[in-house]
């Protein structure tokens, strides 16, 4: 990667961070809508079991864990270390 793009990147704290590619998002094959493994509701209309919350695809929370092994396209070497959870980064 060319140093001087690599070096703002870094200034403007760019990282790389979506639903679409975090260990909790279900996404049917590329569907902008999925569910979230990791947190769930209570319908105001239901009254069964809670259920997984709705979420698109480039959204994002502070609960991000890069997904290694379920890129769509795989993140190259170069931009690896802008992959980051987003509780460390706030």
């Amino acid at each position: 990667m060319d140093a001087n793009k690599l070096k703002k990147l870094r200034v403007i704290n760019y990282e790389i961070g979506t639903c679409g590619i975090c260990v909790h998002g279900l996404f049917d094959g590329r569907s902008r809508y999925g569910s979230c493994k990791y947190y769930t509701y209570n319908h105001s209309k239901h009254t069964d079991n809670p259920r997984q919350l709705s979420i698109h695809r480039y959204g994002y929370c502070k609960k991000f864990e890069a997904d290694n092994n379920n890129y769509e396209v795989p993140i190259n070497e170069d931009w690896k270390e802008f992959l980051k959870d987003h509780e460390e980064s706030n």
